[in-house]
């Protein structure tokens, strides 16, 4: 990434739009589920005591973020974080807030 003083425009956005995905108790609870391996969206419902299309509506937004992506295997969805990037964003923060 070049040295530059402003982040440009589009890519300000788009790192916004990521940190105000992470701002949300349901997806910060997604996303921690999914770094541990795929799953799909009846699995992250059941975990979270949610009902199926509530967990679908916060899976979108996270595809449409770029933080997860899905495969079909047969008639399954299977969700995944997007890239190991999100898994080391997510353990930072973590180890952050662990720190004494």
């Amino acid at each position: 990434m070049p040295d530059k003083e402003l982040l440009e425009e589009e890519l300000l956005r788009e790192a916004a739009d990521f940190f105000k995905a992470l701002g949300n108790d349901t997806r910060l609870q997604i996303i921690w589920c999914l770094s541990q391996g795929e799953k799909s969206s009846g699995q992250l419902a059941e975990a979270q005591e949610m009902t199926p299309s509530a967990i679908s509506h916060q899976l979108t937004l996270l595809k449409q973020l770029k933080i997860v992506k899905v495969k079909k295997k047969g008639k399954t969805r299977l969700y995944q974080l997007a890239d190991d990037h999100i898994s080391r964003i997510m353990q930072a923060v973590l180890e952050h807030y662990q720190e004494d």
